[in-house]
């Protein structure tokens, strides 16, 4: 992982000066990058003073990363400086790189566990993908903006995030002036790209933007009251756009196909009549398939039903239990036991077909999704498929839940879903008995790419519904409350050893 050797700190260049009108393109990358390394170099012994006098801004930008950083990833801190931020989303690996050799020295003291190198990130080649990459107050000190986005997108793996903090350029003139009367740290050459500049290069540069926001109109105070304000700004049209910091996360789009492995979670209570036609119809998913029945709590004898040989194109596996425990439980169980790369949900009652699924897992070989919400309510559906207070009560919580996760789903509560076992393994279940609004929030807060797949949707054959919509209107209720304050304020992500357990 060590970086290949920098232009930076290489030995002289031969050829025109680099303030010369034919100096090269390295040559002058040369010249900025020297420029700004020499720079930080200064600041490198007084740095965490000079953060210090900003204690409320630079403390709100590591809780934004914490948010979206699931603990135990492998990092990479473009611009690392003092490590502050690599320590502060805790990963398995952090790999810091910064253009100060005396910033990687001190952050290597001050946080041994990580690794730190000096060099520049234009030259910066890894031997195995990062899952995250920070350019945290980093892009606009670059001289090119898109190689930094290439070398950034070649150290990450499929699907990996990149999340970019950048200063609002209507703020130029405050953040020059503060510098002057040391109020900040000290003003050197950068950028001021705006939001859309940044969205624009990334799209160019093989990043699809998951999650974008202008933030901390005020960016000095104290909590909780500028958090208030600031949230509320955040979200004032017009307003907005004069707040001090632009935030943005990222997706490496993949480049090609991939295939995965997929495991199939089907929680099941009292549903003899239909477990057997489950296992024979669902189809093999990509290289391998695993179909696992979770038995929560059935007293007809729905377990004894499953019989495997019926379908020797994939593996079918039983967890039985006593007593019933709910289908969001159940769930959690199957996916818990799963070792496939995807994880998929399809109800027992069959009113969604097993054949839907493959639409759904060509979604994620393609690199399209990272978490896919079916909806029935796109196609006619059978007539007795859903009752009509069924129908009207999910739209009013599609509203709501729309508003709080930033992204539009259209049914709140269909059965199916899928998404990756990493992903999941940083979600929270045991709040909602179905378990919709956990995976539903879950993906918000992580900013995955949702997509919504519609499925046909079909009357049950056999066995009665288990919804009782009284009862879990209020219990839904309550989760709009969990998934806004998950969702919509700076919530650090569970850990892995946690994740999927609230009782």
């Amino acid at each position: 992982m060590m970086p290949a050797p920098s232009p930076v700190n290489g030995a002289a260049a031969h050829g025109p000066s680099p303030d010369s009108e034919l100096a090269s393109f390295e040559d002058r990358l040369r010249r900025h990058n020297e420029e700004i390394r020499a720079h930080f170099e200064a600041l490198a012994p007084e740095y965490p003073a000079l953060k210090a006098r900003n204690a409320y801004y630079n403390e709100y930008l590591i809780r934004w990363c914490r948010s979206l950083v699931p603990l135990g990833r492998r990092v990479l801190d473009i611009g690392s400086g003092r490590g502050d931020v690599l320590d502060a989303v805790q990963p398995s690996e952090g790999l810091g790189l910064d253009l100060s050799a005396e910033m990687s020295r001190r952050a290597a003291s001050d946080f041994p566990r990580f690794q730190f190198r000096t060099g520049a990130i234009e030259d910066f080649v890894s031997d195995k993908p990062f899952d995250v990459a920070l350019l945290i107050n980093t892009l606009e000190y670059t001289y090119d903006a898109g190689a930094v986005l290439d070398r950034a997108r070649a150290a990450l793996r499929d699907n990996g995030k990149l999340l970019i903090t950048t200063a609002n350029p209507v703020w130029a003139p405050v953040l020059r002036t503060a510098s002057s009367l040391g109020l900040r740290i000290p003003e050197c050459r950068r950028l001021f790209l705006t939001n859309e500049d940044i969205v624009n290069l990334l799209a160019l540069h093989g990043f699809e933007p998951a999650y974008k926001s202008m933030d901390l109109m005020m960016p000095k105070g104290g909590r909780p009251i500028a958090d208030a304000f600031n949230w509320a700004v955040s979200r004032t049209p017009y307003l907005r756009m004069l707040s001090s910091t632009q935030l943005i996360m990222a997706r490496k789009v993949p480049e090609k196909r991939r295939e995965y492995s997929v495991s199939v979670v089907i929680p099941c209570h009292n549903e003899v009549d239909n477990v057997d036609r489950c296992v024979r119809e669902v189809r093999k998913l990509g290289t391998s398939t695993e179909v696992i029945f979770v038995d929560d709590g059935s007293t007809d004898g729905t377990a004894k039903a499953i019989d495997p040989s019926h379908n020797s194109d994939v593996a079918v596996k039983v967890i039985s239990y006593s007593p019933n425990e709910g289908k969001g439980r159940a769930v959690k169980r199957g996916f818990d036991a799963a070792t496939g790369d995807i994880l998929m949900i399809l109800d027992a009652d069959l009113t969604t077909h097993p054949e839907e699924l493959g639409p759904l897992y060509e979604a994620f070989a393609e690199g399209r999704t990272e978490f896919v919400n079916c909806t029935r309510l796109v196609y006619p559906m059978d007539s007795s498929a859903m009752k009509f207070m069924n129908y009207v009560g999910n739209k009013m919580f599609t509203i709501a839940v729309s508003l709080i996760m930033g992204a539009r789903v259209s049914d709140t509560l269909c059965g199916t879903k899928a998404m990756f076992r990493w992903d999941y393994e940083h979600m929270t279940l045991g709040r909602d008995p179905w378990g919709d609004y956990d995976f539903l929030f879950g993906a918000a807060q992580q900013r995955l790419l949702i997509r919504e797949l519609p499925v046909h949707y079909r009357d049950r054959v056999f066995g009665m519904s288990k919804m009782a919509a009284t009862k879990h209107t209020i219990n839904l209720l309550r989760m709009c409350v969990r998934g806004f304050r998950q969702v919509q304020t700076l919530t650090p992500m569970p850990p892995r050893s946690t994740a999927g357990d609230e009782r």
